[in-house]
Order: C-alpha cells, then structure tokens, then sequence
C-alpha cells in the first residue's frame, strides 16, 4: 500500500515538473528582454544592453550573448563601459519565472571586460555597488552571488592603466549590511591556478592576499609587461589588508637570471598604515642572502609623492650587484665584491622620484670588461643625489699602482656633464697600465661620451715609453677621447721638464703632441732610454721640443712618426767612442797633436735648432765647442737609424792652432785654412752613424773657401758656411764680406806683421784670381 502510494506521488511530482519543463520550454524568453533589462539596471545602477537571450535548464538560468554594462553616469563622457562580457548568465527562481516574472537572483559573467576606473574624488567606480540605500542613491543592490569567469580586468587610478588577464573573481551576499565576500584568483602562465589568490570581506573591509609558488616571470607577462623577462623565480606570502593597515611577508625563492640560478633568496616583511591620503611604512625589511636592508616611508596617494629612508648595513657587494640583476638594472660586464653600507632617500613626486644618499665601501675589489686587472678598493667614501655622484677619501689599488684622493661627476640628469678629481698616484707604470685598461673584448660602435673629467694629478714615480720621472705635476682632461696632461711639470734624470702632452686616442694608432722643456737633464740617460743611442753623448741638457709623434709598436716607427721642433743646449759633456781633434788632425796632417789616443770628445757646449720631417732631422747651425776647437754644422741626422749626413767647418783656436804645427804643418794649403786671427780651418764631411762618425775632406769647400775668401772665425764657424751652402742663417761677417764692408771673418790682406803663413795663402788665393797665361 505504502508503496503504490509513493509510485502515485512520485508520478505526479515528474508530471508536474514535466509540466513545467514543457511550459519554460515554449515560452519565448526575449518576453523577459526588457524586465531582465529593467531589473539589471535597478541593481547595478547603470545601463545595460542585452544581446540574444536564451534559457538555460541546468542549473535554471536565462542566458544573454554579446552585453554590456554602461559605465556610471557621474564619470566623465567618453568613457569605457564598465563591463563588456562574451556572455551573461542571470539565474532566477522556477516559481518566479512560471509566473513569469524574473527576480535576479545571481549574475554569472563569462571572458568579460571589466573597467575599473578611480574617479577625480579617489572613489572607484565600483563603490556605489556595496553602498547602503539612501534618498538619492537609488535601488540597493541585492544578489546572492556574482561570478567572473576568466576575464580581463583594467585597472586605470588615474596614471596609469594596466589589464590582467585571466581572472576570476566570486562576490557572494551583494546586498547593503551583509559581510559580502571576494573570492579571486589569478591564472598566471607557469603557476598553479591557485598561486594568486585574495580572499576579502566588505564589510567591515579586511581580506588576505596569498601567494603560493608565483611565477614572477608569469606575474611580470599577467600584468602588462609584454618585453622580455630574464629575471624568474617562485613568489610565496601572504598579505593581510584592512581600511588603514596592511602587513606580510614575500619569500622569493629559486631566483635565477636569463635562466642561470642566482641562489639568492629573498625576503620583504612590511607594515603599513592607511588613511584617505597617505600610505605609511612604519617597518620595512628586505633580506637577500646575507644582504639586510630597512626602512620606512611615506606614500602620499592624494599627490602621488613619496618620502623614503633606507639603511643598508654593511653587506656583500656581490648579493648587492645580484640583486640589482634581478630588478633589471643593467650590471652587465661588471662583477665585484667588498663592503658596502648605504644610507638612501628617495623623496618627490613618483614620476621624477630624486635619490639621494651616502655610504662606504670598504675591501673591495673590482672588475669589469673594459680592465684586465682588478681595481682594490681598501676604502671610500661616497654620495650622491639626482645630479652628482661624489667618491671622497679614496685609497685604491690598480696595475701596481696605489692611488688616493676624491672625484665627483656632475651633470649625470643632462646634457652638460663633468667629472672633477684630485689624485696621488705613488707610482705608474706605463706597460703595466696598458695591459691592464686594454679591453680583450670587440670594440662596440658608440657615441661620444658626453663626460668631461678634468682634475689634478700626482705621481710620485713615473715609467712610460723608457722615460723616469720623478714627483710629476699635471692638470689634466679628458675630452671626446683626447687627453690633455697641461701643464705638466716633472724630475727627469736629475733636471726638470716642464710642458704640456696632448694625447689623441681616437686613431688606431694613438698620438702623441708634445711641448715641453728640459732643464739640466742627463742626456745619456735621455737618448738611451728613448732611442737606440746608449753611452754616446753625455752632458747636460738644455732643450725645447715642439713636436708630435704616434704611439707605434716599435722604436723604429715611432721615430719615423716625429716632425716638429727641437732648440737644445748641451753643457760638460762627453761624445764617447770619437776623438774629433783627432779626425780633423787626419785630414789636416796635423804634427804634435799629443792626445790622439784619447777615446773621446770632450763637449763644452753643443747647441743649436733641429727641425724634424718623419723622423729626419735637419739642422743649419749647430755648433759644436771642445777643447781647442769649435764646430759648425749643417746637414741631415736620421732618427730612424742615426745616420748623418752632415757638413763641418771646424776652426781650431789660437792655441790649438799652435800645437799642431802652424805654418809648418804637412799638406797645409790642400786641407786648412788659417784666418786672420791665427785660427786654422777645417771643412769636413761626417757620414756614419752618432755611433760611429766618419770625417773626411770636404775639397769642394775648401775650393771655395780660397775662391771667395770667406773664412770663419772660432766666435761664428757657421758664417761662412750658411753663405757657401746659400742657407737660412748665414753669418753676419760673411753677409758682410759679400757686401764688400769689412767684417770679421774675411780673408782680407793681413796687417804688416802677419805670419807668413797669411801672406802665402793671400798670394795663393791672388794666383787663384788672375787669368792664367800661356
């Protein structure tokens, strides 16, 4: 009995619903167009376009394709619909549609398009939804439940608008003094679909923000940034949020950089305090690695400006260069380690953020693609803001070299930049410093530098190209690959030089322009640390130089390289290897001549100008004095390979003129002259090298020398031979020999009382005038 009782009810409960099935299934549901539509805009207080509806049985749903939800009338025209959504989903009651009446009672949106959008009063747009009934809100939104299936939510609080992808979002108990809920999560690429997760109730305001091995690579692609992500690791935390306050803590964890892991992990623990207009960070902690930051600040949301203090204890440079690889900054090419503390601020509006601050770095050491060796920081102080960066009490190491002082650089936020400095330098070597800043990597094509160092420099001790100076003096500057060392003031070999360098490195090949004077330096060891010749010529020197060169790879092209100017003054020296008296004894036949053997030339003074061309040195009067004799000279000396070429005239003095047998010497009148004044003359050739110098007769001279009568004299040996050879600077007597005024040297009749020695060579150079007669 009790069971046909139940078949009987059960029959006429599925004829019922059967019933009611067929009902909703002939009823046509666009009747319900414009009550869903009316009841829509009532709820949520905007208007709402309907696309094709249909129903839906399972669960008991209309179903509307192609909506959208205006935005509110408040905000300003033009602007994005709230809400554009592939499909809507409005569930109601069975008994209400039956009557056929619609009573929204849950809103489902699929793929929508959601704009929420922060008005010029701080309100988002979305306020209203949640507000309480009053005389001029409106109808109160009442609803069960509002779902969001995957869709795309845009974010614009008025600087910036960014649109995630991938969300889903559960409102449940919509209606004004329920704690209504948020459920939402969002699917980012390469985590679990619960990675990002907030769960949060309305009222009153307070929620959690978790994070479950987050992709940071996928949070960075979620969020907007469609350029390229190297940096990677897992998120993890939690954030608590409520009306005026917000605490947590991030982990990072498998942190790795273009796919290399960085075994670095972090951590960021944080308290917040809000109000209407600021953000407080009363307690900030970053730790990555060994690395310790804190911190506190303020975030002023009503003007978008920012005021922040920071305070780096001291901590490992290299977690510090990691870390910065992975918030992006380009560290490239550039490693390091040491100590480092930093105090920074960071204050002003969040477009145009000024940085400042100071700290120390301490034991370190430095490397980077364009040094081959490492520069040692022991110690150094610094600062900085927006526009200059400032190093102070700088003791560093590079190359074998210890240097110490500041430098500051200005002008890093325009175009006008600069870099000042002060340094001493205990010692340079010149080879190791090239080796050391000459970059192993492929020249990349760049524009100028915009950066323009000047400053002072020191160096104590100085090894470059051969050269030993001592306790060096120089301002210098760096423009566009052109340095300036001017002036510059050192101790070279015993003297000083003072001048100035420009060195040009923008050529392949460098250059070098030089102007500069020596004051008393040893000559031999000049000449022997820059040139092949080595224990030739000693002395003193006394020289300008007006001149450039190239930095070649070999002596040889170096010196092919030189044109300039040269005016020098040698003093109590020796040219070792030659006796010259002795070499013009042999081509004057000399007798008594007592130091033949000596293996030198005693130098009182060499003096005279030198005008280079690649490297070949041309000279019209150097003027050579020794003991008992003085030397004119004009000709060719190559700096390449040393060799001379050179035309002498040189006039004994009285004395010297004496010893060797005066009137009486052998092969007198075919290789010497005697002047007025007693002074025997000897024009000669010199061929070989400063080394090793050949002398011989110059006959074609001495011809014209009897022919014009031109003979100089020890005061000016020069003279008649600038007027022989036609050259620049010929003497005054001879100038005036030509004229026809008397002046000395002449080869004028002698005074009664004059050697017979004069009178013979009057009566030879006579014989020489008159026409020969048959």
């Amino acid at each position: 009995m009790k069971r046909k009782l139940l078949l009987v009810t059960g029959g006429l409960l599925l004829l019922v619903i059967c019933s009611a099935v067929a009902i909703l299934l002939l009823v046509d549901v666009n009747v319900f167009r414009p009550t869903i539509q009316a009841e829509l805009q009532k709820q949520l207080r905007r208007p709402v376009t309907l696309g094709k509806l249909s129903l839906s049985l399972f669960p008991l749903a209309i179903r509307v394709d192609g909506s959208s939800i205006a935005e509110r009338p408040d905000l300003p025209a033009g602007s994005r619909a709230f809400i554009r959504m592939q499909s809507l989903e409005v569930r109601t009651s069975l008994a209400a549609l039956l009557r056929r009446e619609i009573q929204v009672d849950s809103v489902v949106l699929r793929k929508p398009e959601i704009e929420l959008v922060k008005s010029a009063t701080s309100e988002w747009n979305f306020a209203d939804l949640t507000k309480a009934k009053s005389s001029t809100a409106g109808p109160t939104v009442n609803l069960t439940e509002v779902r969001v299936e995957d869709g795309a939510i845009a974010i614009n609080d008025g600087f910036k608008r960014t649109v995630y992808n991938h969300v889903n979002v559960t409102l449940r108990d919509l209606a004004p003094g329920l704690r209504t809920s948020i459920v939402a999560s969002l699917q980012v690429p390469g985590s679990g679909t619960d990675a990002l997760r907030l769960e949060a109730k309305m009222n009153p305001r307070e929620g959690r923000l978790t994070m479950k091995d987050l992709s940071l690579a996928g949070l960075l692609s979620a969020t907007g940034n469609t350029g390229a992500t190297p940096a990677d690791g897992s998120l993890s935390g939690a954030i608590d949020v409520k009306p005026d306050s917000a605490s947590g803590r991030i982990e990072l964890q498998k942190a790795s950089l273009n796919g290399k892991p960085l075994n670095l992990p972090a951590a960021l623990d944080f308290a917040l305090a809000i109000t209407a207009d600021q953000i407080r960070a009363n307690k900030l902690t970053l730790t990555a690695g060994k690395l310790a930051a804190t911190g506190a600040g303020t975030l002023n949301t009503k003007h978008s400006t920012l005021d922040l203090q920071a305070k780096l204890a001291a901590t490992s440079l290299e977690e510090l260069l990691s870390l910065a690889r992975i918030t992006g900054n380009s560290v490239r090419g550039f490693e390091g380690s040491g100590i480092v503390s930093l105090d920074l601020t960071a204050r002003g509006p969040l477009t145009s953020l000024a940085l400042g601050g100071q700290g120390s770095l301490r034991d370190a050491e430095l490397r980077g693609a364009a040094i081959q060796a490492p520069l040692k920081v022991r110690a150094s102080d610094f600062s900085f803001d927006r526009n200059t960066v400032r190093l102070q009490n700088v003791d560093a190491a590079f190359a074998g070299s210890n240097l110490k002082g500041w430098l500051q650089a200005t002008g890093l936020a325009g175009n006008a930049q600069e870099a000042t400095f002060d340094l001493d330098v205990d010692r340079i070597d010149g080879a190791e410093w090239q080796k050391a800043t000459t970059s192993t990597q492929p020249a990349a094509s760049a524009s100028p530098s915009r950066l323009r160092p000047r400053g002072n420099i020191r160096v104590g001790h100085l090894l470059t190209q051969g050269l030993v100076l001592d306790n060096v003096r120089t301002e210098a500057t760096l423009d566009n690959g052109v340095l300036r060392l001017d002036p510059l003031t050192a101790e070279l070999f015993g003297g000083r030089e003072s001048g100035g360098i420009v060195v040009d490195t923008r050529p392949k090949v460098p250059t070098v322009e030089l102007r500069t004077k020596f004051e008393g330096v040893d000559a031999n060891k000049l000449l022997s640390a820059t040139t092949s010749v080595k224990q030739v010529i000693t002395g003193l020197l006394l020289a300008g130089a007006d001149a450039r060169i190239s930095l070649a790879a070999t002596p040889a092209e170096m010196a092919r390289s030189l044109n300039g100017a040269l005016t020098m003054k040698l003093t109590n020296g020796q040219l070792r290897g030659t006796n010259i008296l002795n070499q013009l004894s042999a081509i004057g036949r000399f007798a008594g001549y007592g130091d033949a053997a000596k293996p030198f030339t005693d130098i009182v003074q060499l003096d005279g100008d030198l005008n280079v061309v690649d490297g070949l040195a041309r000279t019209e009067n150097l003027r050579m004095q020794i003991d008992g004799a003085t030397l004119g000279m004009t000709g060719l000396v190559s700096l390449v390979d040393q060799t001379l070429n050179l035309k002498v005239t040189a006039v004994l003095d009285r004395e010297m003129s004496r010893r060797v047998g005066g009137t009486g010497i052998g092969g007198y009148l075919n290789t010497a002259l005697a002047n007025s004044q007693g002074e025997l003359v000897i024009p000669a050739l010199v061929t070989g090298t400063l080394e090793n110098p050949k002398f011989a007769p110059d006959a074609a001279r001495m011809a014209e020398m009897k022919m014009k009568q031109l003979l100089p004299s020890a005061s000016n040996p020069l003279g008649v031979l600038g007027a022989i050879q036609g050259g620049k600077n010929p003497g005054r007597a001879v100038l005036d020999a030509i004229s026809g005024s008397p002046a000395e040297p002449t080869a004028a009749p002698p005074a009664t009382g004059q050697p017979a020695q004069q009178q013979g060579l009057k009566g030879l150079i006579d014989a020489f005038r008159k026409p020969k007669t048959k």
